[in-house]
Formats: C-alpha cells, structure tokens, sequence
C-alpha cells in the first residue's frame, strides 16, 4: 500500500505580510494554524514532495532535499502517514484552483453555499482528497488535513 505524509506548513498570517490576495482569502477561509500542505511521497526515484500554490502555478513535483532547503525557516510539520489511491504524478503541472479560492470567497463575503468542483485544477488541499479519493475535496482546507480528515 502507498503512503503519503501531508506536510502542513505554519503560517501566521498578517494584512501586511501576505504575498497575494489569494492567500488573505485563504487565512479568511482556514481560520486556523495551518496555511498550506504539502505531500511527502516515495517514489523509487528517491522521496518527493508534491504541492499546488498559485505561487506555484499549479501543481509541482520537487525532490525531497530541494524543498527542504527553499522550506528553511517555515513552521513544517510532519502528520502521520496515510494511504492514498491516486497517483499525484497524474496531475503534475496541472493548473491551481483559483476558482475554488473565488468560491470560498463569495461564501464568506456573501454568506452562499457554492458546490462546484473544478477537477482538473487543484488547491493544495484538493490535491491531498483527490489522491484519497475523497469526494467534495474542494470543500477541505489545510486546517481540515491537520485535524485528521485525511486519516
């Protein structure tokens, strides 16, 4: 059986220090600890980590040791490990979801309920459903992964 260890990282997030609109959205939307995962997987290759950002484009597959170094400083936590189903090397260079970060958004601002799934594009919490196979991962957020709705 194939594992993955979801990553989280801690980011404390401040009107004055977040790089882009998006990640206000996304502090807005998490309330919470965490602000981004990540997804440590071997590989026979060696260990990758797989991610979406929109800092990123989308998503991106980068040797273990690579992102370690440019992760230097972040608050990174290790979770447990859990199985997974999909293969992320599928959707690799695949586009963010910034629809599903517009969405969270509306809902918020206007207090709607938005279901709409854009499956061949991916937050970085999407991702992680997606290789679970879970349904409606566009309604999971980092904070969700950290508190065990991936286990």
């Amino acid at each position: 059986m194939r594992t993955m260890t979801p990553i989280a990282i801690h980011t404390r997030f401040s009107p004055w220090v977040a790089k882009t609109y998006i990640s206000l959205i996304i502090a807005k939307y998490v309330q919470g600890e965490y602000s981004h995962i990540a997804y440590l997987v071997e590989e026979r290759s060696g260990l990758y980590v797989f991610e979406s950002s929109g800092e990123l484009s989308g998503v991106v597959k980068t040797p273990y040791m690579k992102w370690r170094e440019v992760n230097r400083g972040k608050g990174i936590n290790y979770l447990k490990p859990v199985p997974y189903i999909n293969d992320f090397n599928l959707v690799v260079d695949k586009d963010y979801d910034y629809g599903n970060v517009f969405n969270r958004f509306l809902e918020i601002t206007f207090r709607l309920e938005i279901d709409r799934d854009h499956s061949d594009k991916f937050t970085c919490s999407e991702l992680g459903a997606w290789a679970r196979g879970l349904k409606k991962g566009y309604r999971v957020n980092p904070q969700d992964i950290v508190e065990g709705c991936l286990a």
